[in-house]
């Protein structure tokens, strides 16, 4: 399965990435500083793990970053940990299909 982990940055959002990468998914991963996502990605091939820094509240640098992930590798679902953008849109599940 292909993955986008948004808030990949926050302890839960690397606990979430890092058990995806473990259980052998391709996962993007994404934050607002792309320092955060470093250790994320450390032993893991580029074929593996995308890093890319944006903030998922701006609906512009989101459509961007989906659109980056779907031309790398596709996308099957996305995750997202403590956004406000997506509690907004009562997105009460964490998980949801990403259309292409």
């Amino acid at each position: 399965m292909n993955v986008l982990v948004l808030n990949a940055g926050t302890e839960a959002g690397q606990q979430l990435a890092r058990k995806l990468l473990r259980d052998g998914h391709r996962v993007a991963i994404s934050s607002r500083h792309a320092t955060d996502l470093v250790p994320i990605m450390h032993g893991y091939p580029s074929s593996r793990v995308l890093a890319v820094a944006a903030d998922p509240d701006d609906p512009a640098q989101l459509a961007r970053l989906q659109a980056r992930v779907r031309d790398y590798f596709g996308v099957d679902r996305l995750y997202t940990v403590a956004s406000p953008t997506f509690v907004d849109r009562n997105v009460a599940a964490t998980q949801f299909a990403m259309s292409a």
